[in-house]
């Protein structure tokens, strides 16, 4: 790593502002398919998230071409960030990476200038720097919240999860000694998750190993920092949303000693936050309060850890329902944001969750439910087919388990194992 990377750290007292000095993952991609993938990925996001993530997007992207390696891409860059500084002169994450490419490029002086600033607002308590502080814990950790939702990890997540699951089947059942083997193989398996999470939690390049902060605390702290603002509250609850979602990354986790929550109970009450909050008919945030019941809906599902059952939820009458009946929260999702790709994913993982684990594995409803989860996924599939490493993962799973089924002709379980492999062949 280049020292000029390194800006004046000890002048940014607790804040460090810039995506270069984070050492993000993304700027070790050698792949160069998986560069173009994640590219794709965040102008994606770009394109249907709320325009408060833009910015950081945007230094996402430059940090993907990774000019600090390939210096032919130095001038664009700069150029770049430049004339994004004269929309936002104090946006912290853009003059920390500005300041990071000028002394790259040998550009001492402007470096030097654009340090000075940074180190002003750091340490300015005016109202509008301590949202610019705000903005910038909060970006990075938006930042972070990308490098932790990996294609590899949600496959290795989703893995795990299924083995705790069908554990926990057998564990029901069991009896002696046997039940005990169960009881270690179902608490081994919750240490691997939050193995796993460590793993993701940690910066790695060729010299070193250091733990970086979770995108929970960075986000945290961000919130936190824009309390006593006059910080739109609209906006707050859609940095709550990732906040959500953050939480949501670390299942079988505790919180902080003091409440016991788990990290999936404690993701569904910020996603119902979200819910609450933002207006049900502004256009802007159908895309937060579809992915926050689908969220909570795929949670209730796949881990009794989400159940909030001596929480201030436990007296609202829609959550209610929705916990009487996980299903019903992708319908309301489908309400708010129809065909949306998130909610289509996560109600076909879903419903492939019900017919492996839970009370349609057996029965009627089998079929009717691999279907369904067939034709969501596959539709969720058809909106961005480079991107879904676990939805053809799961689709196959879903092709696999329809090949076995008693009374379904030949010819169609052939047909499934033949989808099955070529989703195989696709992640």
């Amino acid at each position: 790593m280049d020292d000029n990377m390194e800006i004046n750290k000890s002048n940014f007292n607790a804040i460090c502002p810039g995506l270069f000095q984070m050492r993000l993952k993304l700027m070790y991609t050698s792949n160069q398919a998986r560069v173009e993938k994640r590219k794709i990925v965040l102008h994606n996001a770009k394109e249907k998230d709320h325009p408060i993530v833009h910015d950081v997007i945007d230094l996402m992207i430059i940090v993907l071409d990774n000019p600090l390696r390939k210096r032919r891409y130095l001038p664009y860059n700069i150029e770049k960030l430049e004339l994004k500084m004269r929309h936002k002169p104090n946006h912290l994450n853009t003059l920390a990476d500005l300041a990071v490419l000028y002394r790259n490029s040998n550009l001492v002086d402007k470096a030097r200038i654009t340090e000075e600033k940074i180190d002003k607002i750091l340490k300015g308590s005016d109202p509008n720097d301590i949202k610019e502080k705000a903005v910038c814990v909060l970006e990075q950790g938006y930042a972070e919240l990308f490098e932790e939702y990996t294609e590899d990890g949600l496959e290795a997540q989703q893995k795990l999860l299924e083995s705790l699951e069908l554990i926990r089947n057998e564990q029901s059942t069991a009896l002696g000694r046997t039940k005990d083997f169960l009881c270690q193989a179902s608490k081994n398996a919750i240490g691997a998750r939050r193995l796993l999470f460590q793993s993701l939690s940690s910066k790695t390049t060729d010299s070193f190993v250091d733990k970086k902060n979770s995108s929970v605390e960075m986000i945290a702290k961000g919130l936190h920092y824009l309390v006593n603002t006059s910080y739109p509250k609209e906006q707050y609850h859609i940095w709550e949303f990732y906040h959500a979602m953050a939480y949501s990354r670390l299942p079988g986790i505790k919180d902080a000693p003091y409440n016991k929550l788990s990290m999936c109970e404690k993701a569904v009450q910020l996603f119902w936050s979200v819910i609450v909050n933002l207006a049900k008919d502004n256009g802007c945030f159908s895309i937060y309060r579809a992915r926050s019941y689908a969220y909570i809906g795929y949670m209730l599902i796949s881990t009794s850890d989400a159940n909030p059952k001596h929480s201030s939820l436990s007296n609202d009458e829609q959550f209610k329902s929705i916990l009487r009946t996980p299903l019903s929260s992708f319908e309301y999702a489908h309400i708010e944001l129809p065909n949306d790709e998130v909610v289509l994913r996560r109600e076909g993982m879903s419903l492939w969750i019900l017919v492996k684990f839970g009370p349609a594995r057996i029965g009627k409803k089998k079929l009717e439910y691999l279907e369904k989860a067939e034709t969501l996924l596959s539709l969720s599939i058809s909106q961005s087919p480079c991107m879904h490493q676990v939805t053809f993962s799961t689709r196959m799973k879903v092709y696999l388990e329809m090949s076995t089924l008693q009374g379904l002709p030949l010819d169609r379980k052939k047909d499934m194992l033949k989808k099955a492999l070529e989703d195989r062949e696709s992640f």
